[in-house]
């Protein structure tokens, strides 16, 4: 028994092992053996040229966790200032693996790096495999001047660099060995100053420790190097530096420094992106192809309609357009107005459907108002009317006769729903007549997402250009001034765009007896700004309109709902009560429980009611979002 069990344990302790194995096995789970860099330095009419051969023997574990090695290769030197490989197809980059052609299976950009994927998906690797990549760098050396700053061009240089990371700090793989030679043609040799030296360590090493770890040698004498014992430039024509370490741990890289005697290369200015310069021409069109469809479509369905405007002549009107309520008169309007939903109640009990009830409480220190509403007639409202009373009575049914005071409701979808279709139906009001385009002609014309387009490619803009900034940032063609000027051009651009939608908008579903109400609608608002006693002479000058005292009560009565559109609601009840007070005979059917409602009165119920309208219908969201980010080297895959 004590066998089994022994045994049971053991299989127990095989499988977890193995089960643990699989499933915590990481790509990057293997090391080098050796790693071999040669450089080919060389001149060329316009500066410089490298072409590196790696020899890269990775040792891999045994189960299927690995189709090969990723490959993260900078293309710019100097602390990204100078750029040594425009585009990945600059790079020439050409693999072997154990002597045979190997296949990249994808490659990406990120953070200064191109990143290549080698191997390929449907095959694992195992065991010791010798990767050889080859590929060419431009212009890799660089010019400093006497305070140790960039230079271009042989201006006050004094002297030229090869500054050069070899693996880079990107592995999470150990190294045990790595080689990097520097191969020299004799010319280039005899220029080298006493500047050569090399560091091993993470990103940001340095010290003693970091130059002890690296050796400059020549593992052969028989090679011109002025490091190597004994040499002597009669031995060859070439000159390789060689640069060697031993045990680099994960992140660990070698930097060789070899400095030049200015002039022994040509050091033209960095060969900058043009990737900034795509960036604008591509986003610039688009936003162009969106202004110009917009300004045609503009001028071709609405400007029409604005010239038709404006050929019309406005005319004080003391009357409202016929057959039309508040809320048409509102909505058809292409001024700018209030909401008309407190209109509108105003307009109820002017035209005695109800009738708004005033009582005093008293309250902890002063007595206050509270205002009901009380139904007369419900004969004739339009959906919008019934829809505004539903509101104020907190979306409960209701009868002619019922009392209900004016207070605040919790909101709901049902009363959020009665003010989305009070619109709705004012709309459909308007069509019917038509005085507004249906649904289906709307589509026609100009349409909003013009400006919404506009916007959104603007924000598109902007986080292409970032990431390309990231990418790679001094080497930006035009750089952050192309980007600024772009930029400008673009806001403004989308502020056109979006100027020309509003203005389209307000007009766009008028129909030409649409824009006939509104101009009447203009006329009504000149009569209501006029002054008093040029009122009266324009009264006196119209025929039929009324000059008594009852009739100008009962007139100003019924146009008190279109001064509240109008923002004019204080100085016409202002003129309104001067007649109620001249002529306390008249009977004001509108409002009940105070002789003369003053003028603060009036404006505290406005503000009360119209508050309590707004917290009712209206409703918020709330919406949370994230994002992140997530550098030469490699690694496995």
């Amino acid at each position: 028994m004590k066998r089994i069990l022994t045994l049971a344990l053991i299989i127990c302790s095989i499988c977890a092992t193995a089960f643990s194995h699989n499933t915590y096995a990481s790509a990057n789970d293997f090391y080098f053996s050796d790693a071999t860099f040669d450089y080919y330095l060389t001149k060329t009419e316009t500066g410089s040229k490298m072409h590196v051969k790696e020899v890269l023997t990775a040792v891999f574990p045994d189960t299927n966790q690995n189709h090969g090695i990723t490959r993260s290769i900078p293309y710019t030197n100097q602390n990204g200032k100078n750029l040594t490989a425009p585009s990945k197809s600059d790079l020439n980059l050409t693999v072997t693996r154990n002597g045979e052609s190997e296949p990249i299976s994808k490659t990406e950009t990120e953070s200064g790096n191109y990143i290549f994927y080698i191997g390929s998906k449907n095959r694992y690797v195992h065991g010791e495999q010798v990767y050889t990549l080859e590929y060419d760098f431009y212009n890799v050396v660089t010019e400093f001047d006497h305070s140790g700053q960039l230079t271009y061009g042989g201006n006050n240089a004094a002297f030229q660099e090869l500054y050069w990371d070899t693996n880079g700090t990107g592995w999470s793989q150990k190294f045990k060995k790595l080689t990097a030679n520097l191969h020299l043609s004799r010319e280039l040799s005899e220029n080298l100053t006493t500047g050569t030296s090399c560091y091993v360590g993470r990103y940001g090493a340095s010290g003693k420790n970091a130059q002890s770890r690296c050796i400059i040698s020549s593992e052969d004498e028989t090679t011109y190097n002025s490091f190597a014992y004994n040499a002597t430039k009669e031995k060859s024509a070439e000159t390789i530096i060689t640069f060697k370490t031993y045990d680099l741990s994960a992140r660990e890289n070698l930097t060789f420094v070899v400095d030049f005697n200015p002039g022994t290369f040509t050091v033209p200015e960095p060969v900058k992106s043009a990737a900034m310069i795509y960036i604008v021409a591509g986003f610039g069109a688009i936003m162009l192809l969106i202004l110009v469809i917009a300004l045609v479509r503009y001028y071709k369905r609405v400007a029409e309609k604005w010239h038709y405007k404006k050929s019309l002549f406005v005319a004080p009107q003391y009357t409202q357009p016929k057959g039309l309520t508040v809320a048409d008169s509102e909505y058809i309007w292409l001024g700018s107005k209030k909401s008309s939903l407190v209109a509108t109640l105003i307009e109820l009990a002017v035209t005695h459907k109800i009738e708004l009830v005033k009582e005093e409480k008293e309250g902890l220190i002063n007595k206050k108002n509270v205002w009901n509403v009380k139904i007369i007639s419900l004969d004739g409202l339009t959906k919008a009317q019934k829809n505004v009373i539903s509101i104020i009575h907190g979306g409960e049914n209701y009868k002619e006769g019922d009392i209900f005071k004016i207070e605040k409701h919790t909101a709901t979808s049902h009363l959020q729903t009665l003010a989305r279709n009070y619109r709705t139906y004012t709309a459909d009001r308007l069509e019917d007549n038509d005085m507004l385009l249906s649904a289906n002609d709307k589509k026609k014309l100009y349409s909003s997402a013009y400006s919404i387009l506009a916007i959104f490619v603007m924000i598109f803009f902007l986080i292409a250009s970032f990431i390309v900034f990231e990418e790679y940032g001094d080497m930006l063609a035009g750089g952050s001034t192309l980007f600024a000027v772009a930029l400008l051009s673009m806001f403004v651009a989308t502020v056109m765009i979006i100027a020309v939608g509003a203005h389209a908008t307000k007009i766009h579903r008028h129909t030409h007896k649409g824009i006939d109400a509104s101009n009447e609608i203009d006329g009504l608002r000149e009569y209501i700004k006029m002054a008093e006693a040029d009122r009266l002479k324009f009264n006196q000058s119209v025929k039929g309109a009324p000059t008594s005292a009852k009739g100008i009560v009962s007139l100003y009565e019924k146009l008190l709902p279109y001064a509240i559109i109008f923002g004019e609601e204080d100085s016409w009840m202002s003129e309104l009560n001067k007649y109620y007070e001249e002529n306390p005979k008249i009977e004001h059917g509108w409002y009940s429980g105070s002789d003369i409602i003053t003028l603060s009165a009036f404006h505290s119920m406005m503000s009360y009611t119209n508050n309590s309208i707004r917290s009712t219908t209206s409703y918020t969201s709330s919406s949370s979002s994230s994002s992140g980010f997530s550098g030469g080297g490699g690694g496995g895959w």
